[in-house]
């Protein structure tokens, strides 16, 4: 009711994952969606938390940052996609220390709004000696961690606003290029039909015309895009 009632100023639904050994937050899909794509990775505004440089962070912890970027496929899809999921892998460096955690929209997701679909879960693992380890979204206690071990954070992404069969192709081509999803997630989600980097519009024309009148499209097939063993598992090794 509320979304309707403001409508220039709407917010599809993200809560931001905590990891305190960087003492930051992110809100990855805040934004107004109801006219452009949500921010990706954009600061908490509810609190006095930025995103630190990698290099300030390593100066600063016995951590090292492994990698970092954006979870493919994720950002919920819409008219305007939700900002996209940050995923980060830390390694302790330190012989002993402890991890603390709040983090939220694993189960309940965010949602989207005006027929946009909800965006993508958050995760933290832990990996030690190879074996990975998925900690509750909000620990009652503390965890130890160690020497070598490497946390792998994934964040929400926010929910998107309005159909996605309504995206302008070429806003979705962006992102296939941009390798913010692939050309399959493109097809199946958006019905936009992409090769060798290009659109190809008849294709697209009579696929966005079946998938309309498809009924009963289960409204979270683009979770099946979003592999979770691949999101969690650190890029440059363990």
């Amino acid at each position: 009711m509320l979304a309707r009632a403001v409508r220039d100023d709407v917010q599809v639904a993200v809560r931001v994952g905590l990891l305190v050994v960087d003492r930051r937050r992110d809100d990855p899909g805040l934004d107004r969606q109801d006219r452009r794509d949500g921010l990706d990775g954009a600061a908490n505004l509810a609190a006095n938390q930025s995103n630190q440089p990698v290099e300030m962070l390593e100066a600063d912890a016995p951590v090292q940052v492994v990698d970092y970027g954006f979870a493919k496929n994720s950002g919920g899809p819409g008219r305007h996609r939700g900002g996209m999921a940050v995923r980060r892998t830390y390694r302790i460096l330190a012989p002993r220390g402890v991890l603390t955690l709040r983090s939220d929209r694993r189960t309940h997701l965010p949602y989207g709004l005006a027929g946009g679909a909800c965006g993508t879960p958050s995760y933290t693992v832990l990996y030690r000696h190879g074996a990975p380890l998925l900690l509750p979204v909000l620990p009652l206690d503390k965890v130890d961690v160690e020497a070598g071990d490497l946390i792998v954070h994934v964040q929400p992404s926010g929910g998107g606003h309005g159909d996605p069969l309504d995206r302008a192709p070429a806003a979705v081509l962006q992102d296939v290029l941009d390798d913010r999803c692939d050309a399959d997630y493109a097809a199946a989600i958006y019905g936009v039909r992409i090769r060798d980097g290009r659109i190809e519009e008849e294709a697209t024309r009579v696929l966005r015309a079946s998938m309309r009148g498809a009924p009963d499209v289960p409204p979270r097939r683009h979770l099946d895009f979003f592999d979770v063993t691949s999101v969690t598992k650190p890029i440059h090794g363990e």
